[in-house]
């Protein structure tokens, strides 16, 4: 089988693993929904568990760490051995930026253009040195940027009140209307869907949270930003892709090029979504490619392949080239974030804002915002949406943790 055909048939197979895991994503999302106080049947905290940003940062703000969430070893494991292919494959929120990239050509304005590696790539490395000494210190802020926790947030506190919203108002216009022809009535057929929608999706109680316009925003405008630059979050911001990075700097399996089949069309590049420099022999960057196989699948001449090597050689000349001022400079930054955050009363214990009510259970405050990663999970299965993010009640430390 020649390169392109092996490669257009992993495409599809990627496609296919995206859609399914974004799917799973979903379910155990509305698997979490209010049932007169059962717990949840499905592992709803499934992703939360195979995430190592989570795993790692909990671990250095707590220095604990819970026996379930060493399945974000898996991921690194991968990580070693066929790079990023966790932010290519199997990340849910890098998949919805895939397609939002993805459509990028078919806005006429929006005219396709070679992309190449951006220096400000490394901000993400920043963020991660950054986030790293201040979990270190106890402020466990990582859960807002982690992929999943802003996913699982957004899902919880803006887009699916909003559906919700819509749903019930359409249900009860037409119940109320009544719009019918003659023995057939149109709320025969949306009576149904609204009792299914309510049984299997949000629960029978409308539930909307303050702040959720902001957080709705926000959402908006890191998938518009796939407008200017193809996955920009997953290029610029996102930790998550960082510490993958990190360890994908001599995976098993790597990028070759042919440099006497290369013509310099450009096609690779206009498909990579990473700006991993596949047109370059010997500079692909092995840290910031996902594992797509998109710049294969666009190469006419066959001068790419993916292969498997030994790990103590170098894949490439290529490198992000994120040097060690920079870190200290980003590490020093952590601990001003730090210094920021603590110079607060209620960050030592000595007072609190009366309105700041824990849910039921809740460890002690600073344990509690140690642990906490901002996902919205209690919000999302409270039955009455008594559980609301905080925005100031608990400082800029504890925004987006949940109050009564």
């Amino acid at each position: 089988m020649s390169a392109i055909a092996k490669a257009r048939r992993i495409i599809w197979i990627r496609r296919g693993v995206q859609t399914a895991v974004l799917a799973v994503f979903l379910y155990l999302l509305t698997a979490n929904r209010p049932a007169d106080g059962a717990a949840p049947s499905s592992p709803v905290d499934l992703f939360f568990d195979l995430n190592p940003l989570v795993m790692v940062s909990t671990w250095l703000a707590t220095h604990t760490l819970e026996g379930i969430s060493l399945l974000g070893l898996l991921a690194l494991a991968v990580t070693l051995v066929f790079g990023r292919v966790f932010c290519g494959w199997f990340c849910p929120f890098g998949t919805l930026h895939n397609a939002l990239g993805s459509l990028r050509r078919r806005f006429r304005r929006v005219v396709p253009r070679v992309e190449g590696f951006s220096r400000w790539q490394r901000a993400k490395y920043w963020l991660l040195a950054c986030l790293l000494v201040m979990a270190l210190f106890g402020v466990h802020w990582f859960g807002v940027l982690d992929p999943f926790s802003v996913f699982y947030r957004i899902l919880t506190v803006a887009v699916l009140p909003a559906l919700d919203v819509g749903v019930s108002a359409t249900a009860n216009s037409v119940y109320l209307g009544d719009p019918h022809l003659g023995p057939l009535h149109l709320r025969d057929l949306t009576e149904p869907v609204y009792r299914w929608w309510q049984e299997h999706v949000t629960g029978p109680e409308l539930r909307v949270f303050s702040g959720s316009g902001l957080v709705f925003l926000i959402f908006v405008a890191a998938l518009v930003l796939n407008l200017v630059r193809n996955r920009f979050w997953c290029r610029y911001v996102c930790p998550l892709g960082a510490l993958l990075g990190t360890l994908a700097t001599r995976p098993l399996l790597r990028l070759r090029s042919d440099p006497d089949a290369c013509n310099g069309c450009g096609k690779c590049t206009l498909r990579c979504p990473a700006a991993a420099q596949p047109e370059k022999p010997d500079e692909w960057l092995a840290t910031e490619c996902f594992g797509c196989w998109n710049c294969v699948g666009a190469c006419q001449n066959q001068g790419l392949d993916f292969g498997w090597d030994l790990p103590w050689r170098r894949p490439s000349r290529g490198a992000v080239d994120v040097k060690k001022r920079q870190v200290l400079a980003a590490m020093a930054g952590g601990v001003g974030g730090l210094a920021l955050m603590r110079m607060v009363p209620a960050a030592h214990g000595h007072t609190f804002n009366p309105v700041l009510i824990r849910p039921p259970g809740a460890r002690p405050e600073r344990e509690f915002v140690q642990r906490c990663i901002q996902c919205g999970m209690c919000m999302q299965v409270c039955p009455t949406g008594g559980l609301q993010p905080t925005w100031h009640e608990a400082g800029l430390e504890g925004v987006w943790t949940p109050m009564l």
